[in-house]
Formats: structure tokens, sequence, C-alpha cells
């Protein structure tokens, strides 16, 4: 999904419960949907490119059970 100027993620995807990889570089999100991280096999998620480089991002936690902070780093 990667290079396509997304700028949010279908709600539709979390019913998607067998990601294991996801790939969202170069897009236009401005937040991650808390069903995304809440997928229990996503393991693996590339997330970067023009407009998220050190910008924060909402998240979900597994473990906080809670939304947190996400901070993109580019290195």
């Amino acid at each position: 999904m990667s290079d396509n100027s997304l700028s949010s993620l279908c709600d539709s995807m979390a019913a998607c419960v067998n990601i294991e990889l996801l790939r969202l570089s170069a897009n236009e999100l401005c937040e991650i949907p808390s069903w995304l991280l809440k997928l229990s096999k996503l393991s693996w998620l590339a997330f970067s490119g023009e407009g998220a480089s050190g910008e924060i991002f909402k998240g979900y936690s597994k473990d906080l059970g809670k939304e947190v902070a996400l901070r993109v780093n580019t290195r």
C-alpha cells in the first residue's frame, strides 16, 4: 500500500485480521488508526516518507490498552 497518496485507511480494513506485514510508506497519512495496531498478527509496519519525518502520530498500544503517541524516526 506504499506510494499511493493515501490520506486515511478504510475502517473496513480492521476485518483483515491476518495481516502480518504492512508497508504504508510514501502516503499522506496523518494518523495511524487504533484498530491497525490491535491486529494480533501484525508484526511489522513500515511507515515513512514525505510528510511523515519527525512528526508525531496517534497509535494504539496493546500492552498499555490505550492510544499513544508515535514519533516517526528517519534514521
